[in-house]
């Protein structure tokens, strides 16, 4: 493999192709995070309301996120159980889309072929496009759960609904670039 050769892929967008690309020009980073949980037992009716409540903080990529959590669990009598949980969380980007590598747009220009190898042109301008998402922070999710739980000797059964909801997502895009072309 000789990395000065372009590799052609296409991937529906033209003539992009792939070509090595040295992780060592990704800054390092060091992300750490920390976590606390407490559970606890409210009475409620003369019932025990099972309460578990957590709160994790994380520093990735140099940015402070929060995501508290509680999630409860009362039992209505010796069969059912209710349970209801809300959470938020954060996810970081990784290193790879917030540093990815060049993007290569070969562009032929001459294409001369005869029956003579000798004599074929081929001739190709490449476009390097250097993308900069530095600046990505971090997703953040809401997640909201709530469900009846039956067990008797015979059955175990469950119903939940679920609803989660994500902003600041990743998501690729595409950009027009002019090139101007020799």
């Amino acid at each position: 493999f000789d990395e000065t050769k372009p590799r052609y892929y296409n991937y529906g967008t033209g003539n992009l192709n792939d070509r090595p690309y040295s992780f060592k020009t990704v800054p390092t980073e060091l992300d750490y995070g920390v976590y606390v949980e407490d559970r606890f037992d409210l009475p409620v009716y003369q019932k025990p309301l099972n309460v578990r409540a957590g709160m994790r903080f994380d520093i990735q990529n140099n940015m402070a996120n929060y995501s508290p959590r509680i999630s409860t669990s009362y039992e209505l009598n010796t069969k059912l159980r209710f349970n209801m949980a809300l959470g938020w969380s954060s996810k970081s980007a990784s290193l790879s889309q917030r540093y990815p590598g060049p993007v290569y747009s070969d562009i032929p220009l001459i294409k001369y072929y005869t029956n003579n190898p000798n004599e074929n042109l081929y001739l190709v301008h490449t476009e390097v496009i250097n993308p900069n998402n530095s600046h990505l922070g971090s997703s953040k999710s809401s997640t909201f759960e709530v469900g009846l739980v039956y067990t008797d000797k015979v059955i175990n059964t469950a119903i939940y609904y679920y609803y989660k909801k994500t902003r600041n997502g990743f998501d690729a895009t595409r950009t027009i670039i002019p090139v101007t072309l020799p």
